[in-house]
């Protein structure tokens, strides 16, 4: 028995997480978006509640869940309903991108 089989039969999602918002193990990937709004929705609420919440918009929740936007105010609420930290729904990405073929090039040139 692999331990990939093994994880199934407990219980364990693909990501590491159980249903119920424990989180098993930090695989470094973010959580699925369908994973995220199926905990707010576990937890009594929605996407478009926490948008009216907070006075924005329900496409700049959706951002924020996707990871396609970045906004503290959206993520510290959505890891406040869920119970899980900011860090497990989006870990921090240091992805530095450049354009291939240019080097960088200083302000100062």
């Amino acid at each position: 028995m692999n331990s990939e089989h093994e994880a199934i039969t407990c219980g364990i999602g693909p990501l590491g997480y159980i249903a119920g918002a424990i989180q098993v193990e930090a695989v470094g990937r973010a959580m699925h978006p369908e994973l995220i709004k199926a905990e707010i929705r576990m937890k009594g609420s929605s996407p478009a509640v926490i948008a009216t919440e907070l006075g924005i918009s329900k496409a700049t929740v959706s951002h924020v869940i996707y990871g396609r936007g970045v906004s503290a105010r959206v993520a510290n609420r959505i890891a406040e309903i869920t119970g899980l930290s900011v860090g497990v729904l989006w870990p921090s990405k240091k992805t530095v991108l450049r354009r291939a073929g240019r080097p960088a090039t200083s302000a100062a040139a």
